[in-house]
């Protein structure tokens, strides 16, 4: 069984979890996908709880069982600020997309 918080109203101000840097400094990509060629993006929904802290992440769209993990374990280390309504914290759901693209490839773009 989910869980699945409340839908946040739209006055509502949703969880900051950093921008795409931030998540980029939480990502750490396992030699192992780097050796066997592995990119992509993997989709990761989460909960920011009333306090800030990242609750059931869940790969949603994944490439491979280490990218995934990987991605999993970057966004667990997030450091959240939760929404708020009415002034009050409150639970949200977010997604996050990390991406893993190889380096060659970085540098080309």
């Amino acid at each position: 069984v989910r869980f699945f918080p409340k839908r946040l109203e739209p006055s509502a101000v949703r969880p900051d979890c950093g921008g795409l840097q931030s998540l980029r400094e939480k990502t750490y990509y396992p030699t192992s996908a780097l050796t066997e060629g592995l990119e992509g993006r993997v989709l990761v929904e989460f909960i920011v709880g009333e306090d800030g802290d990242i609750e059931s992440p869940e790969v949603v769209d994944g490439v491979s069982k280490i990218l995934n993990q990987a991605a999993l374990r970057a966004v667990r280390r997030l450091k959240c600020t939760p929404g708020r309504e009415r002034s009050r914290p409150v639970e949200a759901e977010l997604t996050k997309t990390v991406v893993f693209a190889l380096p060659e490839k970085m540098d080309a773009s």
